[in-house]
């Protein structure tokens, strides 16, 4: 240190003995100094000249030092370091090689370059390229018009492009970049936070992590992800992928062109499919769920209210943990269930279950193929069964309740009526209160009881029924009005007259000919050959009389033989008679 101190007064006493005349010169580190026609500033060991090591010839106010080289053609200009270069006015150059090109360019640092019209690079290796360019910090690189790069290994590289953190990029005209190792890359693009990336004309990526790819994509909240063109991701790690898709939540998911996800932990997935709420899940083109938890799975599905749940095509969910399976099928209410094709539940806990199956009122159930129940609390159970009306009960294929607690129990039974009530296959109950209670039974009228199978009731004992207007049967089936019962009436009183009258006929005639036989006399034995006996009778039978008479002869015979014969009359034509032998032993 001595020798440089007496180095540096030596060289100082030269300088004054043959410069005596330029007291304005300056001597620096033990150097050369300027000659008497520079005012120049030169650092180190040389000859006192213009053309003295690392001086190059300028004019009045222009500094060189260190082996600097100033080509600036007008003053002001400043060079420090080895092989520091400056071209332009005002131009500064601070470091080893470092370069300033350019009116009132600086370039400070190792190798730092600045090319541009007040372009600044601060830092070793660091380059600004453009009007205004900025590059602030080791390799630090701005390259455009008002470009500004800040931070280790920056890059800002377009009009006005703007990069500011450790390896942070922004490409392209107003790309802003901020965050270490942030990058935007594309015209108008931003990136903010860590390791951000921003890819797109017009991209937005805010938060650490975060990735918005594609024009206009925008994606906000760490580790957000937006990629599509118009994406919107809003939320910590949400992710919007597809053009226009938007996801606005933490771990938010949006998936399909349009899609659109609003919630914590929402996901939206397919062309158009929206999902809002959190834990809200829509899978289908045009699938939309819509509440806490709610579920949509299928193209046009929808789901709306807490915990609602919509599976199928063009299924329908609305209402707090309604639920609709199947393509079509709606449920409409509060936990109302609608499961197979079509099937509809409307209700607050309604339940339709099977194909065009229905359900409509508070706590209704339809359960089979085209079942239907209308009502509060109705129910229909049984393929095509029908329950319409509060507390109506139908249960059985093709069975049918119409009315308040109308109640059908059995196969292709039917209660039609408030409180009638059909209890056996086939059974049929018509009216408010009747009763058809065996198989193929039929009460009709209010009140009514059918007990028999295949019978049909028009009232109860005690309270029977006329059954009015029918009109004259024809078929043998048919039934019979009481004009054709009176007529036939008629004609069976005559028959009756007639067979009556023909009854008496046949017991007179039957009187009279009993009183006949009983008068027919029989004649004794003649008393000798050749003699004749007879006899003469009269009798009485159920008030007819008869009258008769008999003979006898005797033959001449060795042994009695006589011929007899008789004849009888009771009255008109009633005649008896009778002929014959007669003998004795």
């Amino acid at each position: 240190m001595m020798t440089d101190k007496l180095r540096t007064g030596a060289l100082q006493r030269a300088s004054d003995l043959v410069y005596p005349q330029h007291q304005r010169s300056t001597v620096l580190a033990g150097g050369a100094t300027s000659a008497w026609t520079c005012r120049g500033l030169a650092l180190a060991a040389g000859v006192a000249a213009c053309l003295s090591t690392g001086v190059s010839p300028v004019r009045a106010a222009d500094y060189a030092a260190g082996g600097g080289v100033n080509n600036a053609p007008s003053g002001n200009a400043t060079a420090v370091g080895s092989g520091a270069t400056t071209t332009g006015a005002n131009a500064t150059a601070y470091g080893a090689a470092a370069t300033a090109t350019g009116d009132t360019a600086t370039a400070t640092g190792v190798q730092s370059n600045a090319t541009g019209a007040f372009a600044t690079a601060i830092g070793v290796l660091s380059t600004a390229n453009g009007a205004e360019a900025t590059a602030t910090g080791v390799n630090a690189l701005a390259n455009g018009s008002f470009a500004t790069a800040t931070g280790v290994l920056s890059t800002a590289n377009g009009l006005e492009a703007t990069a500011t953190g450790a390896g942070s990029k922004a490409n392209g005209a107003n790309a802003t970049a901020t965050g270490v190792n942030a990058f935007a890359i594309g015209d108008f693009a931003t990136a903010t936070g860590k390791s951000s990336n921003a890819a797109g004309v017009s991209a937005s990526a805010m938060g650490a992590f975060s990735t918005a790819t594609g024009t206009f994509a925008t994606a906000i909240g760490e580790s957000s992800v937006a990629n599509g063109a118009q994406a919107t991701a809003i939320g910590v790690s949400s992710n919007a992928t597809g053009t226009n898709a938007t996801t606005t939540g933490v771990n938010s998911t949006a998936n399909g062109d349009f899609a659109t996800a609003t919630g914590k932990s929402s996901n939206a997935t397919g062309v158009s499919a929206t999902a809002m709420g959190a834990f809200s899940a829509a899978t289908g083109t045009f699938a939309t769920a819509i509440g806490e938890s709610s579920v949509a799975n299928g193209a046009q599905a929808t789901a709306i209210g807490v915990s609602s749940n919509a599976t199928g095509a063009n299924a329908t969910a609305t209402g707090v943990n309604s639920s609709a399976n199947g393509d079509f099928a709606t449920a409409t209410g509060k936990s109302s269930n609608a499961t197979g094709v079509s099937a509809t539940a409307m209700g607050a806990f309604s339940s339709a279950t099977g194909t065009f199956a229905t359900a409509i009122g508070e706590s209704s159930i339809a359960n089979g193929l085209q079942a239907t129940a209308t009502g509060v609390s109705s129910n229909a159970s049984g393929a095509f069964a029908t329950a319409m009306g509060v507390n109506s009960f139908a249960n059985g294929a093709t069975a049918s309740a119409f009315g308040q607690g109308a109640f059908a129990n059995g196969d292709a039974t039917t209660a039609v009526g408030q409180g009638s009530v059909a209890g056996a296959t086939g059974a049929t109950a018509l009216g408010v209160g009747a009763q058809a209670l065996a198989t193929n039974s039929v009460a009709i009228g209010s009140g009514s009881v059918a007990t028999l199978a295949n019978t049909v009731s028009f009232g109860t004992a005690g309270n029977e029924r006329r059954l009015t207007n029918v009109a004259a049967g024809i078929n043998p089936t048919d039934a019979v009005n009481v004009s054709q019962l009176s007529s036939f009436n008629s004609g069976f009183q005559s028959q009756i007259s007639s067979l009556q009258s023909q009854v008496g006929d046949n017991r007179t005639e039957a009187r009279r000919g009993i009183a006949a036989a009983v008068a027919t006399a029989s004649a004794p034995m003649p008393s000798a050959p050749g003699k004749v006996t007879w006899q003469i009778r009269g009798s009485t039978f159920q008030s007819e009389y008869g009258v008769g008479v008999g003979f006898a002869y005797r033959l001449h015979t060795s042994f009695p033989l006589n011929v007899v014969g008789g004849y009888g009359n009771g009255g008109g034509n009633q005649h008896t008679a009778y002929v014959g032998l007669g003998g004795e032993f």
